[in-house]
């Protein structure tokens, strides 16, 4: 079968160098209780960038190279266990990898088990859109568990991959205003977003009107310098007293390394030391969550965002850029804005025609 191959680790992110095609890869073979399906398109996370970069290469490195990168796909049931599964041959379903490595998604077919699969309705959802869903849409569904009903809300980075299903997703669990940064205002205001600050020209934490009437939960999906010591400085946030939160979907930057057990050890105290320090002083600043189970699967998720695709109350935003095509050269194109962190929606390669 036909599948893009990563010979080797680019520390510099540079793609050019590291990602080529094949035609000779074996096609994989399925076991009981899995699923192999043939691939219609693949979506790119940051996770992908990360694994290749070789960053986290600890716990989330390849086993030997070359390797398949991608690990969020839609597709046709090709085979499975016959009366024995949930699924049938033909359906259209979509997969998400197994935590924390994302491979073997960008190749004509994919084993995956059943548990991380689910099916949606072709004629409803489009192939390209339907994988959107199972990372971005996913960790959006999960946290947004925090909201309050007549929550404030502010989105940090809401023009990304989970951003524009995060700031839907507020207004269906109750949030009566959602802001977020962003420098597409269309776009946000397509998605029923109340106020979109460009964070190249403003600085939202200074804004009066947010030190005012400031904000119940800010959700941080970019990380880095508008993160943890920023919110801890400003007053647009409320305190712990009075239950502001403050949900990071990602790590703070520069990116984490996690090459050696001592890496290791060190990114997790720093974590642990932070829950600490929170504690310590709760009351005088926000609480502060960081959400590594953000990626958790069950089919009463997978199932909820297909319906709300489904039924209209959940749209996708795929960046105008894509869909990139299956060839070298699309895919490194495609690798290349999802490391630059400017994607205005998921990034998705189409593998093939359905």
């Amino acid at each position: 079968m036909k599948s893009v191959q990563i010979k080797e680790f680019t520390r510099t992110y540079n793609f050019n160098d590291v990602i080529s095609m094949s035609d000779q890869v074996e096609r994989p073979k399925r076991k009981p209780g899995t699923v192999l399906i043939r691939v219609i398109a693949c979506s790119l996370a940051p996770g992908d960038c990360r694994v290749a970069s070789g960053h986290t290469e600890l716990i989330q490195g390849p086993k030997k190279f070359p390797y398949i990168p991608g690990g969020d796909i839609s597709g046709i049931v090709e085979e499975v266990d016959e009366n024995k599964s949930r699924f049938k041959v033909g359906e259209a379903v979509i997969a998400i990898f197994k935590s924390p490595r994302p491979f073997d998604g960008l190749a004509e077919y994919i084993v995956v088990d059943e548990k991380r699969v689910e099916k949606f309705d072709s004629e409803k959802i489009d192939f390209l859109d339907a994988v959107c869903l199972p990372s971005s849409a996913l960790a959006a569904l999960n946290v947004v568990s925090n909201v309050m009903q007549n929550d404030k809300v502010m989105v940090l980075g809401g023009s990304g991959g989970v951003g524009p299903f995060l700031v839907q997703l507020c207004k269906l669990a109750g949030a009566k205003f959602v802001a977020c940064t962003s420098t597409q205002q269309a776009m946000m205001e397509e998605l029923s977003v109340d106020r979109v600050i460009d964070y190249t020209t403003t600085n939202w934490w200074e804004l009066e009107e947010f030190q005012t009437d400031p904000f119940d939960l800010v959700f941080d999906c970019v990380g880095g310098p508008t993160g943890w010591k920023t919110i801890r400085q400003c007053k647009a946030l409320k305190r712990s007293s009075d239950n502001g939160r403050f949900v990071a979907l990602t790590f703070d930057n520069p990116l984490m390394q996690v090459h050696n057990y001592w890496q290791l050890v060190r990114f997790v105290s720093k974590i642990a030391g932070r829950a600490f320090w929170n504690r310590l002083v709760q009351r005088s600043i926000p609480y502060y969550r960081l959400t590594p189970d953000a990626l958790k699967v069950s089919p009463a998720s997978f199932k909820t965002l297909v319906d709300h695709v489904e039924a209209k109350r959940l749209k996708v935003v795929i960046d105008p850029k894509g869909p990139f095509e299956f060839t070298q050269t699309g895919v490194t194109e495609a690798f290349k804005l999802q490391a630059s962190r400017h994607a205005h929606g998921k990034v998705v390669v189409r593998v093939a025609s359905n």
